[in-house]
């Protein structure tokens, strides 16, 4: 589960990345939203009743397989920032019926502070969150907030529309967050259906001892028959480096690749656990 020993220790590091200068591995700029097409990826496999574990990131692959009536959905991320962002969109879902805060939030704080004002905490980790905010809030206006987000164009595209289902399928959900990268050490006493990695992969293709070790981890956390589903977005598949990702899990995993478009480019892949 994800613990804050400090929430002014992360929100000061946050600052920093905002300005930014670079900071340590567990803080980065935060992704507004997913630059992965979801709908398509999602249409691809079933996360009905079904453990999942995913990338935090936006927060999106976390809501889309609620929608898809996961059965349990935990959440992993290096970057500390990202749950204190998922947090803050789990209660514009839940307390305003919106899927997506304003794009740039630091410069319009009506409906934070309108949010925040309606946040009745759960636990220690929402209480936290929510500090972190109202300092946010109280400081946004400093240029050292002003790029805590990566700007990316084409975010909409993943909106959910039945944002009212969305919010009742998240009511009692318990989310669990594991701060860890999943080409390091990795939580092995869970074992999950669905691993939706995003394009961890793609970021690690080129260096074969991360590979193993992501393979390794996969295959550990993963239920018998489980997939991992990944997603393409930086190299063609074609590539010499994603030709030894394959060779790589080849002896553990199944490889199948989603439907493509109209252009012949598919949007992901799963590797099944044999």
């Amino acid at each position: 589960m994800f613990m804050t020993n400090n929430m002014v220790e992360d929100f000061n590091k946050a600052s920093v990345v905002a300005s930014g200068k670079k900071s340590e591995v567990e803080y980065d700029k935060i992704y507004h939203a997913s630059n992965e097409d979801l709908n398509m990826l999602f249409s691809n496999f079933s996360v009905e009743g079904k453990d999942v574990l995913t990338v935090c990131g936006s927060g999106d692959q976390a809501f889309y397989s609620c929608l898809g009536a996961a059965k349990d959905v935990d959440i992993f991320d290096i970057n500390k920032l990202t749950y204190y962002y998922f947090l803050l969109r789990k209660w514009l879902i839940e307390y305003l019926g919106e899927y997506y805060p304003p794009k740039d939030i630091s410069k319009n704080r009506t409906w934070l502070k309108n949010l925040l004002g309606l946040v009745q905490c759960k636990n220690y980790e929402e209480q936290s969150a929510l500090l972190f905010w109202h300092l946010f809030m109280k400081r946004a206006s400093e240029d050292n907030n002003a790029n805590l987000f990566y700007n990316i164009s084409n975010y909409q595209r993943n909106s959910i529309t039945d944002v009212q289902s969305l919010r009742e399928r998240i009511a009692d959900k318990d989310f669990g967050f594991i701060r860890e990268d999943i080409t390091g050490d990795v939580e092995k006493s869970k074992k999950y259906d669905v691993v939706i990695a995003s394009n961890i992969l793609e970021y690690c293709q080129r260096n074969i001892l991360k590979l193993i070790r992501t393979r390794d981890n996969l295959y550990s956390i993963l239920k018998p028959e489980g997939i991992v589903v990944c997603s393409n977005l930086i190299r063609p598949q074609d590539s010499e480096s994603a030709t030894c990702e394959q060779t790589l899990f080849r002896s553990f995993f199944d490889r199948y690749d989603f439907t493509a478009d109209q252009d012949g480019k598919s949007c992901g892949y799963v590797y099944q656990r044999r």
